[in-house]
């Protein structure tokens, strides 16, 4: 299993936990690293869905075009 470590400076840190608040709703009283973390998570997670999705989608076009194939004969 991949670690992936991130250092962000203490006083950067509420800031980072202000960002989190304001995109994902608001912010629990007890946020803390373990939050902040759980976020990254599901961000990545999110973008790899979202970029499979896609990708899966352009492939099934793909193939669904070359199954239909020429079409200029009909007018």
């Amino acid at each position: 299993m991949a670690t992936l470590e991130i250092t962000i400076p203490d006083p950067l840190f509420p800031r980072v936990l202000d960002a989190f608040g304001g995109t994902y709703g608001e912010l629990p009283a007890d946020a803390t690293e373990a939050y902040a973390t759980l976020r990254l998570a599901i961000y990545i997670r999110d973008v790899l869905r979202a970029y499979e999705i896609t990708t899966a989608s352009t492939d099934a076009a793909e193939t669904a075009e070359a199954a239909v194939g020429d079409l200029s004969g009909i007018s």
